[in-house]
């Protein structure tokens, strides 16, 4: 189910690309895809949501 809602969104064009920064030297290593879904919620080595919410360049 995550694979199939994360492809139909880029389908849809309500995805789009975030930068992936890495947690010892706060570099941009990469990028991965983002929607409004959360997608560690569909993994079952995520049980613990521990993490504060991030709102940048609000309007």
């Amino acid at each position: 189910m995550r694979t199939t809602i994360k492809a139909r969104a880029l389908d849809r064009e309500l995805a789009w690309t975030k930068p992936r920064i890495s947690r010892e030297t706060g570099e941009i290593v990469g990028r991965d895809i983002a929607t409004i879904l959360d997608w560690s919620v569909f993994t079952r080595g995520r049980l613990v949501f521990a993490g504060k919410p991030v709102v940048r360049h609000a309007i």
